[in-house]
């Protein structure tokens, strides 16, 4: 059982009149903009409202798990966005509820990441401290992940002495199809494999086996294979022995 208003935007949502009667549901409440601005489960348990800019950006979001929202008291997750002044609208922190503040940074002014509006690190509270770092190659596509807290990094790129892959290029992730063959965490530094799991497909793009390097280097069994019906509509797994 679904309820909307007049221009067609979801309001409430339920099941039954006898489960509704119990305080099963949903409700929804949106601005001019059709932008939802308030959800509401059993009406009464739980609450969440949304704010926006004017660029219709989400700045303030309030849950609630006892009751109606209190934009007083009710703690809240904020998000901060460039003001457009420089033609950018593009986030630039977030704010936990205890204050906590995440910064989005995109790199030197001018540089490729400022200019396509990619993240380039995300940095700590203390407005230095990188917790995690991030490689490109090409527009949008991240070939690793660094976080230098912890001392681990998710690559797709190939160690040193190791050779290119199939697609003649060191990103050694991917094959020449854009599919995912060989991810890794690795220890900044050493390289050693924290986990390293590969992939392998079928001609129709169809993944046929997994394999755990890391966890057969210490005689655990955790491979894959994978078998479909003739038309690839299902599929089903089964440890590899």
């Amino acid at each position: 059982m679904t309820a909307a208003d007049n221009a067609g935007n979801l309001t409430g949502m339920g099941t039954t009149s006898s489960q509704a009667s119990k305080g099963t549901g949903t409700q929804s409440a949106f601005d001019d903009a059709r932008r939802r601005t308030q959800l509401l489960e059993n009406c009464v348990v739980n609450d969440v409202q949304n704010a926006y800019n004017t660029f219709g950006q989400l700045i303030t979001q309030y849950p609630s798990h006892s009751g109606a929202v209190n934009t007083s008291t009710t703690p809240s997750v904020q998000m901060a966005y460039a003001d457009g002044s420089a033609n950018t609208v593009r986030p630039t922190s977030l704010t936990y509820p205890n204050g906590r503040v995440l910064n989005y940074n995109y790199g030197t002014s001018g540089g490729t990441n400022d200019l396509l509006s990619r993240i380039g690190s995300l940095i700590d509270n203390d407005g230095t401290t990188i917790l995690a770092g991030y490689t490109y190659v090409g527009l949008n596509r991240i070939v690793a992940a660094a976080s230098a807290q912890p001392g681990t990094e998710l690559t797709y790129i190939k160690l040193s002495g190791e050779p290119n892959g199939d697609g003649g290029d060191p990103y050694t992730g991917w094959d020449r199809f854009s599919r995912l063959i060989d991810q890794r965490w690795i220890t900044t530094g050493t390289g050693t494999a924290l986990e390293r799991t590969q992939y392998g497909y079928d001609r129709a793009g169809n993944r046929l086996w997994r394999a755990n390097l890391v966890a057969e280097s210490a005689g655990a069994n955790q491979d894959e294979y994978y078998y479909y019906d003739g038309q690839y509509l299902s599929w089903k797994d089964r440890p590899s022995t």
